[in-house]
């Protein structure tokens, strides 16, 4: 019995929504890091400018390609980064 006999999915088609979501959170995790290291004025504000470019890239790459996957990378960086962003910088502003 096969295990993808019910499902109607082949078995070379994956599904790339994790994996675009995971690399855009791991983009935020790195730029946020490496604001946070550094010293200095108005990081937070290059950090949150940074976020708001990339859920510009996601929304705009969403018309185009993938938009569920896109769509969920956007409403990730923009929930999950502002609240790390205000957490991580917090003590300094």
């Amino acid at each position: 019995m096969d295990v993808n006999e019910g499902n109607n999915i082949p078995e070379n088609k994956k599904d790339w929504t994790m994996r675009i979501v995971g690399i855009n959170l791991a983009l935020m995790i790195i730029y946020t890091i490496v604001f946070r290291s550094m010293t200095g004025n108005y990081l937070a504000l290059t950090a949150g400018f940074f976020m708001v470019i990339q859920i510009v890239i996601c929304l705009l790459t969403a018309i185009f390609f993938k938009p569920r996957a896109f769509l969920l990378s956007a409403l990730a960086v923009l929930l999950i980064g502002f609240s790390t962003c205000w957490i991580a910088f917090s003590g300094n502003m």
